[in-house]
């Protein structure tokens, strides 16, 4: 008898550690989230860069490389270097390349 309360009682406890491990796991997954949510929605408009509605990409008169307005790379531009343009051809003819991280 004594057995039997002792393997019940190991597979209660192994039940309970499983159930919290998995309460934990949840628990610092949406912490997680939660933490980068924030980050993960940020979406950048050519507009937040003081650009028209029809751009589409922007660069800096201080390089020769445009981003995509939605490209977090494009926010590290000085406001005072933003260039605005509305295709990739027009960026392109005014001598600027498409950036390799966007």
């Amino acid at each position: 008898m004594k057995k039997d309360i002792k393997k019940s009682m190991n597979k209660d406890i192994v039940i309970l550690a499983s159930v919290s491990l998995l309460v934990l796991i949840f628990f610092f997954y949406f912490i997680n989230l939660a933490l980068n949510y924030e980050e993960l929605e940020k979406k950048y408009s050519c507009r937040d860069f003081g650009c028209d509605d029809y751009a589409k990409y922007v660069g800096s008169t201080g390089s020769n490389v445009y981003h995509g307005c939605e490209c977090r790379y494009a926010e590290t531009i000085k406001p005072e270097n933003i260039i605005c343009f509305m295709s990739k051809e027009e960026a392109e003819q005014q001598g600027y390349r498409e950036a390799e991280v966007c």
